[in-house]
């Protein structure tokens, strides 16, 4: 200690001064008394005491133990200016001591809001209103530089220097950040706890060190099926379940357990299946003082799996014995029934393997594979629609698909029905060419009823091309004989490449050139040619013919009415051979038909007019007068002599 009892005093005085102030700190605990303990031993062992009323120098050095961090220390003025900054606080603040001087504390140190709040207890302090923070921590919030928030715990007071005249603020601040943070953490943790103890699905229980139940959630009563009266306060490890009793012991002996299977409550007599997970709770010397039970009830899930699994197993009854055709696809099939074998004629290990595209037409793939994409997503509704599928023998069949969208495996599917309508849609087709058939000949016969003697020709060459384009043929002819056959009368022609030559050669090689073929059509048959590059060795003798027109296919039916053969109808192809179906030759026969009556009218017109122009000439070449009346006295007809006897 100094020898200069001026220095004596100043320094008792600084001391004082020190202690007064950490004394009306209590609430920091034991630590300010460490602090000044320390503090007092430093400035003894000082060889000169300097005029500063606070041993700052100190401070900066000081450092509290780990549990409480540094200790912040700032000087002000009444108007809360900075005088003084230990370099702890200027570090916190992010600069030197020297940085802060004469800037505005409460500006610096503290966010807006909470150094308005600064500022209201510190006027009500001057005021009066209230008593210094004594004896408690304010906790504020620290603006740092890089905006980390840091909690400081603060208090201040008044210091009088009474020889220097001066009155100072002095702020002392503990940094409680980690401590802050434990709270929260904490209070985390308490509200999950909270949370998880109000779960509706789990049940929670809590015991003592007696393996006692403290405390439980409704649904751990919902799930024993007993009272919260009767649970509350049972001892666990005396419950006449041996799995449950040993898990809780082991629980209390600081090792988890759990028991799994069915259990039959002794309070309420109810079966539930399910887990119980007990975990023992430690204090804070890591000593089980109890445990929590976690109950999870799986009475109703296996209810369901039951009630799943017998639903599934009816599905697959019904589906494996369904003569429908039945799949489950993602990516790819997942599941398909034996008609879906019988239907594709693949096996079930060849379809899981097999892209979903190889199995549909190549004209289909790109619109079904959509539609199976868009129900897979949900983004349509239940579908229905017609497609054509490739069997592994590469037959083309027609297939009704009815798609929804299932849970399959605890993801998205889709559920598809495919019904095979091939038989359908050949007789739709059947039907519909019947239809269009009839139309055809309908047409065609109407024509022919209402066409006038000059019209049959062009009647006769509409048909033509009615046929060629129904039958899908490259030339239509119609070829007329003469009643000793010795040659064609007219020659009638339709063709897609419209060719006059060919109508010459048929009309000047005449039956002459066709001598086979006539005599078959002499006889009511029809000519048959798939391919006229191998016609039969009877009919050698017309195949040059033929193939000067050219041709490479032929099919021809006679026109006959009874035993009269007027000519013959045929279609050919040009460029490629053809198979003439059936339906192609009873269509030719049919349109024949129509001809043959044609052609009777046409004949019968033919000789009425040859008649008539004959009995007209008759009457205009005699020398008598003629007048011909009908029965109600009319005039119908006269010669020329009558008007000129009657001098008209």
């Amino acid at each position: 200690m100094p020898k200069d009892p001026k220095k004596k005093a100043r320094l008792a005085d600084e001391l004082e001064n020190l202690r007064c102030f950490l004394r009306e700190h209590e609430s920091l605990g034991g630590e300010w008394e460490r602090v000044l303990e320390r503090t007092i031993r430093v400035l003894k062992r000082r060889p000169r005491i300097s005029r500063k009323p606070f041993p700052w120098s100190v401070l900066d050095r000081l450092e509290t133990p780990v549990e409480l961090a540094s200790i912040l220390a700032v000087e002000t003025d009444p108007d809360l200016v900075i005088r003084r900054v230990n370099r702890v606080t200027a570090r916190f603040l992010g600069g030197e001591p020297r940085d802060f001087l004469g800037r505005d504390w409460v500006e610096t140190a503290f966010p807006r809001d909470i150094g308005n709040e600064i500022r209201e207890l510190y006027r009500n302090y001057l005021r009066g209103d209230q008593a210094p923070p004594r004896a408690r921590l304010m906790k504020w919030p620290l603006q740092t530089p890089v905006g980390r928030e840091r909690w400081i715990g603060w208090s201040w007071t008044q210091l009088h220097r009474r020889k220097l005249g001066q009155t100072v603020v002095f702020w002392l601040g503990v940094d409680f950040t980690e401590q802050q943070r434990l709270e929260n953490r904490i209070r985390d943790l308490e509200h999950r706890l909270d949370v998880l103890f109000h779960l509706p699905s789990v049940g929670i229980l809590f015991f003592d060190d007696r393996g006692r139940i403290t405390e439980l959630n409704d649904k751990f009563v919902q799930i024993i099926g007993s009272s919260r009266e009767a649970l509350v306060g049972l001892n666990m490890t005396e419950l006449p379940d041996h799995r449950i009793a040993e898990a809780v012991q082991k629980a209390l002996q600081g090792e988890p357990a759990s028991v799994e299977g069915e259990y039959v409550s002794m309070t309420g007599f109810k079966k539930t299946t399910g887990r119980a997970t007990f975990l023992p709770v430690l204090n804070k010397e890591s000593h089980v003082e109890g445990g929590i039970g976690i109950i999870e009830d799986w009475s109703e899930a296996a209810h369901i799996a039951a009630e799943l699994e017998e639903s599934e197993a009816r599905f697959r009854s019904l589906a494996e014995t369904l003569n429908v055709a039945i799949f489950i696809y993602r990516d790819s099939l997942l599941y398909s029934n034996p008609a879906m074998e019988q239907m594709t004629g693949y096996t079930r290990r060849e379809l899981y393997a097999l892209p979903m595209g190889n199995l549909l037409h190549p004209d289909e793939q790109a619109r079904v594979l959509n539609r199976l994409r868009r129900n897979l997503s949900g983004s349509a509704a239940p579908s229905r629609f017609e497609t054509r599928l490739v069997t592994k023998t590469g037959e083309t069949r027609w297939v009704e698909i009815l798609l929804t969208r299932v849970e399959y495996y605890g993801g998205p599917a889709g559920l598809g029905s495919a019904f095979d309508v091939t038989f359908r849609k050949h007789t739709e087709n059947a039907l519909r060419h019947r239809v269009a058939l009839e139309e055809m000949l309908a047409q065609i016969s109407t024509r022919f009823m209402h066409s006038e003697f000059e019209e049959l020709p062009a009647a006769v060459e509409d048909t033509l091309r009615t046929l060629g384009l129904r039958l899908n043929t490259d030339r239509c002819h119609v070829l007329l004989l003469s009643p000793d056959h010795d040659r064609f009368t007219h020659v009638y022609e339709w063709s897609r490449t419209p060719d006059a030559a060919v109508r010459e050669t048929l009309r000047a090689g005449g039956p002459q050139a066709l001598p086979w073929l006539c005599r078959r059509i002499s006889s009511h048959e029809s000519v048959n040619l798939e391919d006229l590059r191998h016609l039969p060795p009877e009919g050698s003798d017309d195949q040059a013919f033929l193939e000067s027109l050219p041709a490479r296919a032929l099919l021809c039916v006679p026109i006959a009415l009874g035993d009269r053969i007027f000519g013959t109808l045929g279609c050919q192809m040009i460029h490629a051979t053809r198979r003439w179906v059936l339906e192609d030759i009873r269509i030719l026969h049919i349109i024949s038909d129509v001809l043959a009556s044609a052609f009777h009218r046409w004949e019968a017109e033919e000789n009425r007019r040859r008649v008539v122009s004959l009995l007209e000439a008759t009457l205009e070449a005699t020398t008598d007068g003629i007048l011909v009346v009908d029965n109600q006295g009319g005039i119908v007809r006269w010669n020329r002599k009558y008007l000129e006897m009657m001098g008209i």
